[in-house]
C-alpha cells in the first residue's frame, strides 16, 4: 500500500527506493517467486516514470529473465505481456507481439489487465500499421470495453486506442473521440489517461468540440505536485500546446519523448508541431518537425500515421519526400 501511495502521490523516486528494498527483503526465495515477480514489473515502471528507459528496459529483461526460470505458467504469461506493454511504449512493437504469442495459451486464465494488454496491444499495433484486425480480436476488444468493465482502468489504454484508431482510420474522427469520451471524466484521473488524452484533445478540436479538448487539456496538467513524472510532463504538455496552438509546448513535449525513447508518442507530437507551425507560416520548422516524424513512423511501419500526417500537412503546403 506504502508503495502505491508514493506513486499515485506523484513520487515515483520515494516508490522505487521502497520497491528496491522491498525486492531486498523478498530476496530469491522460491515461496515468494510471484511476490518477486510483481515488484520486478512494477520497479521497471517506476524507472521509466522517472525518465530513465535504459534502465526500464534493463530490469524488464531482468524479470523476464527470473520469470522464464522460475514462474508459473500463468505468471510467466502475465509476465510476458506486462514486458509486452513496455516494448510497446519503446517502439519495440515486433519484441511485443512475440511476448504476447508466447502468453497466448494462458491468456484466459489472466486477469482483467493482463487480458486488456493481450488484445489491445496486438490491435493497436496493426491499427498503426494500416492492417486488418481479426473479428474475433475485436469481439474480445469490445468485450474488455464493455461497460460494466470500465472500473477497469489499468491496461484499457490499449483497447480503448485501437478502437479510436481503427475508427478514425476509417474516416470517422467523431467516432473516435466518442470512444475516448466514453472513459473520460474531467474530475478523475489515472496515470494511463497520459497515453491518449493527446487524442482526445487533438479529436476534439478537430470535430469542434472546444470545451471538450479544454477539459481534457486541464486534465492532464492536473496537480504538479502528483503529476510530476516526466510521461506526464509531456503529456500535459503536449495537450495543452494542441489547445493553445503553441508550438513550443509541443516541441518541449517532443523534446521529452525523444529522452524516454517513446517514438511513437514523439513521431506524433511532432506531427501536431508540424500543423501548427505550418499554420502559422514558419514552414522550414514545419519541414523540419514533419520529417523527423516521418522517420518514427517509418521505423515502426506506421502506415496508417504516415497517411494522416500526410492528410493533415498537404493542405499547409508540406509533401513528403518519397524515396
Amino acid at each position: 500500500i506504502a508503495l502505491m501511495r508514493h506513486y499515485t502521490a506523484g513520487d515515483p523516486a520515494a516508490a522505487l527506493e521502497l520497491y528496491d528494498r522491498a525486492l531486498s527483503g523478498v530476496g530469491d526465495d522460491a515461496h515468494s517467486v510471484d511476490l518477486r515477480m510483481l515488484l520486478l514489473l512494477n520497479r521497471s515502471v517506476m524507472l521509466f516514470d522517472l525518465g530513465r528507459p535504459a534502465d526500464a528496459d534493463a530490469a524488464v529483461h531482468e524479470l523476464l529473465r527470473a520469470a522464464e526460470r522460475s514462474a508459473a505458467p500463468v505468471r510467466l504469461a502475465s509476465m510476458r505481456l506486462g514486458a509486452a506493454a513496455h516494448f510497446y511504449a519503446m517502439g519495440r512493437w515486433d519484441d511485443a507481439l512475440t511476448e504476447i504469442e508466447a502468453a497466448t495459451d494462458e491468456s484466459d486464465r489472466l486477469p482483467m489487465m493482463n487480458q486488456m494488454w493481450r488484445y489491445g496491444i496486438p490491435a493497436l499495433i496493426a491499427a498503426h500499421r494500416d492492417s486488418p484486425v481479426g473479428a474475433d480480436d475485436l469481439q474480445a476488444i469490445d468485450r474488455l470495453l464493455a461497460p460494466d468493465t470500465q472500473g477497469t482502468i489499468n491496461g484499457a489504454e490499449m483497447p480503448l486506442l485501437a478502437r479510436a484508431v481503427l475508427a478514425e482510420r476509417a474516416g470517422d474522427q467523431a467516432g473516435a473521440l466518442a470512444v475516448l469520451q466514453g472513459w473520460f471524466d474531467p474530475d478523475t484521473y489515472f496515470a494511463s489517461f497520459r497515453f491518449w488524452l493527446p487524442h482526445l484533445v487533438r479529436l476534439a478540436l478537430a470535430t469542434g468540440n472546444r470545451d471538450v479538448a479544454a477539459d481534457a487539456a486541464r486534465s492532464s496538467a492536473g496537480d504538479p505536485a502528483t503529476r510530476a513524472t516526466r510521461p506526464n510532463q509531456a503529456a500535459a504538455q503536449h495537450c495543452r500546446g494542441l489547445l493553445d496552438a503553441d508550438p513550443a509546448l509541443l516541441i518541449a513535449a517532443a523534446d521529452i519523448y525523444r529522452d524516454l525513447g517513446c517514438p511513437l508518442q514523439l513521431a506524433q507530437v511532432l506531427e501536431d508541431a508540424a500543423v501548427v507551425l505550418a499554420d502559422r507560416g514558419d514552414r522550414a520548422a514545419a519541414r523540419t518537425a514533419y520529417a523527423e516524424a516521418i522517420e518514427h513512423y517509418t521505423a515502426l511501419g506506421a502506415l496508417w500515421d504516415l497517411r494522416r500526417a500526410d492528410t493533415r500537412l498537404r493542405p499547409l503546403g508540406l509533401r513528403r519526400q518519397r524515396a
